[in-house]
């Protein structure tokens, strides 16, 4: 099978996957020139690129090949974080009307999932539909559309669409070449899209294959519908890893073997960029300077360029094990002391403090301790006056921090302490249902409840955050230490 790499992962990750069985195609001249490979053009079965937050990879292609993928990944990085989307991509169904959910939006029952459909035609309950997936989530309904999409290996033909090229095909002469055989096929209703991989096709097989993606997509339209639902066609998968801290880490270990490389390398570049910064410390690195030093040196200034400011706001983005992105009460930054960083957040509206179950009023806010690297976040809850309500401590992913964000994966378990004493451990279910789904590794699974276990024990001697605080400080991530798996 044949993969496809672009991004800041791709020499940790090409050394990590390459094998017998996975080899890489279309390879960049510096993966080629790394990994001494010879130039290969043929069409990949998997396409991996970076996250547009750049915190880990998307993985998209044939199951079997997405599959193989996650697997080493799950294999050398057993503290990645995985989502897999379902129905697969461009899956086409027969579907059934489920629900009318307002005007021009309906419920559709694909038999193993269901998904939202829009459109101006009038649907009944219980009508039989052919869908064509358009957008797939992990955790929720898929977006349907009734334009039918078929994909090749070089081209994907779509129903009632125009013909184009992909805008990675960079050269005029061969996109004027590509375009000029799509109108000379007999495509009828159906509109070519090449794909990158068509660059370098032979153009008979390209025609060949579009022939055959048109003559199965017409077979699929003169489909009796009664039999729905049903999958008819199964398309493309989708997978988004997450590399946390110490998957970064490792990362950066399976880079240095290929070529030299900084410790933090992944870290930095995956959150502030600073590309002439760690590629010169990477030379110096190579020009025989100690890695450790570097590496450190490295770390302290450009941390001194991004380290918050007292006075200054804090935002935390919280993302959680559904593959959701919560956006915390922001808060002010109001000590910082021996790489502990006490952050005052005061709310503005009414609720429940999490987990308490004690009534939120405007006005009330938290002390957020946190530390770079830390498994951890702990908040003590007060009312505007300064009575306490409560410690809150979430275990978290390691905590990334740069400029004024705080950046970390809630692992769904929490302990909190309520103003009675009282602690317990809550929300287990849902990390065990992570694991349970493979989204998280059963080494994940495990750290998770440790430190949960950890913290109810803690929680049990202290009576502030603050003690909480520095009773867990050595439950962290160092950025200088290549974290053991």
């Amino acid at each position: 099978m044949l993969f496809k790499i672009r991004g800041i992962y791709a020499t940790a990750l090409t050394a990590a996957l390459m094998d017998e069985e996975l080899r890489p195609t279309q390879a960049s001249e510096i993966i080629r020139l790394r990994f001494n490979l010879p130039s290969e053009y043929a069409p990949h079965d998997v396409m991996i690129i970076d996250n547009n937050d750049q915190q880990g990879v998307r993985i998209r292609g044939k199951k079997e090949a997405v599959e193989k993928v996650l697997r080493k990944i799950r294999e050398k990085f057993p503290y990645a974080i995985i989502w897999r989307c379902f129905p697969l991509l461009n899956s086409i169904y027969i579907g059934v009307v489920k629900e009318i959910r307002g005007d021009c939006e309906y419920l559709i029952d694909l038999g193993d999932c269901e998904g939202i459909l829009r459109t101006t035609k009038p649907l009944n309950e219980g009508m039989k539909v052919l869908v064509c997936v358009k957008r797939t989530y992990y955790g929720r309904p898929c977006e349907l559309s009734e334009e039918i999409t078929l994909v090749g290996r070089y081209a994907r033909i779509f129903l009632n669409g125009r013909h184009s090229v992909s805008p990675h095909i960079k050269d005029p002469n061969r996109r004027a070449e590509l375009l000029a055989l799509a109108y000379s096929l007999p495509t009828g209703k159906w509109g070519i899209r090449w794909r990158s991989s068509a660059e370098h096709g032979d153009l008979n097989v390209m025609a060949e294959e579009v022939q055959k993606l048109i003559e199965e997509g017409n077979r699929i339209l003169k489909m009796n519908l009664d039999e729905g639902p049903k999958l008819l066609k199964e398309g493309e998968e989708i997978a988004y890893v997450r590399f946390t801290l110490p998957c970064k880490l490792r990362a950066d270990e399976i880079r240095n073997e290929v070529v030299p490389t900084v410790i933090g390398h992944h870290y930095i570049k995956s959150n502030i960029g600073n590309m002439e910064l760690v590629d010169f410390s990477e030379f110096l690195i190579d020009k025989g300077f100690d890695r450790s030093r570097i590496s450190r040196t490295l770390h302290e200034y450009i941390r001194g360029l991004h380290r918050p400011q007292i006075g200054q706001q804090v935002r935390f983005i919280h993302h959680t094990l559904r593959n959701e992105t919560i956006h915390l009460t922001p808060g002010i930054l109001v000590e910082h002391d021996k790489g502990l960083y006490v952050v005052k957040r005061v709310f503005k509206t009414s609720g429940v403090h999490d987990g308490l179950g004690t009534k939120k009023r405007p006005g009330d806010y938290s002390l957020t301790y946190l530390m770079e690297g830390a498994w951890w976040l702990v908040h003590e809850y007060h009312r505007e006056g300064g009575e306490y309500i409560g410690m809150y401590c979430n275990v978290n992913t390691p905590i990334e921090m740069w400029d004024n964000k705080v950046y970390y994966v809630d692992l769904a378990v929490d302990v909190v302490k309520d103003r009675e004493g009282n602690v317990k451990i809550i929300d287990m279910n849902e990390l065990e249902e992570a694991r349970n789904k493979e989204v998280i590794s059963e080494e994940l699974y495990n750290k998770a409840v440790e430190m949960a276990n950890f913290i109810s024990e803690s929680l049990k001697e202290v009576n502030s955050a603050r003690e909480l605080a520095e009773r867990l400080s050595d439950k962290c991530e160092d950025i200088m230490l290549t974290c053991e798996m």
